[in-house]
């Protein structure tokens, strides 16, 4: 399902302009894609490994969604289909990226 960037990307790009792109998923009305973050809300942790969200984005109509990464570190990214009853689909693994600057 996750197209791009692919699982381990690193990037040197500055300012950290990114796009996540995915295969639509059949019945889908919209994508929640979220987004986590290494060392945003706690020392060496993820934010999903403490129970915190870093960004989660509801209702994307098409299969990229395309943001500014927080910092110099790493992330990872996931998507999942919402049919037209608001019934959320299962979630993709995480896909992994970095930042270097």
């Amino acid at each position: 399902m996750l197209q791009s960037p692919p699982s381990g990307k690193r990037f040197s790009h500055y300012p950290r302009r990114t796009t996540l792109s995915w295969s639509p998923v059949q019945g889908a009305a919209t994508y929640t894609v979220e987004i986590d973050c290494y060392g945003c809300c706690g020392a060496n942790r993820w934010c999903t490994d403490i129970g915190r969200t870093h960004k989660m984005v509801k209702s994307i109509r098409s299969t990229t969604y395309t943001f500014n990464f927080v910092g110099a570190q790493p992330g990872r990214w996931r998507v999942w289909a919402v049919d037209q009853n608001g019934n959320p689909g299962g979630k993709s693994a995480w896909w992994t990226f970095s930042y270097t600057r």
